[in-house]
């Protein structure tokens, strides 16, 4: 029997509906937990877990249509984006900043949940600066 992993009613958790044999597989997954009320396996709604998914379960798993249509514009409007500026090494913009500055303001402006990780002494400072002044002009 196939894995089955849909959107849950209200559309913020992932529910899995499989044999209970693969019990354990399901719980290696983070943020999975057991729902007593359905009788089922769930995990929170983000790339991470749908990534899990099939990395755990891979031919095995059955995707519902709505949670491939969420997953479909996860892809296209944050994930492919986001993956887009990972190499950046710079960006338009203040010509007072650095152009690696520049490149960590675009990542910031460009998505809604963001990371910088950069090495010591590269100012990151001036870059959490530089978006907290530029955020109310991009909402």
């Amino acid at each position: 029997m196939p894995v089955s992993v849909e959107l849950s009613e209200a559309g913020d958790l992932i529910r899995i509906e499989t044999e209970w044999r693969y019990k354990e597989l399901c719980k290696s997954i983070p943020g999975a937990s057991w729902n007593a009320k359905e009788q089922s396996r769930r995990v929170p709604l983000s790339w991470a877990s749908c990534s899990a998914l099939r990395s755990v379960f891979k031919a095995d798993l059955q995707i519902g249509p709505r949670l491939a249509e969420w997953a479909t514009n996860e892809l296209a409007s944050r994930v492919t984006p986001a993956n887009e500026l990972r190499d950046l090494e710079d960006y338009a913009g203040d010509e007072d900043l650095f152009p690696h500055q520049r490149a960590g303001v675009a990542i910031f402006t460009n998505n809604e949940c963001a990371s910088l990780c950069t090495s010591p002494a590269l100012f990151k400072g001036s870059i959490c600066l530089s978006y907290r002044t530029m955020r109310p002009k991009i909402r």
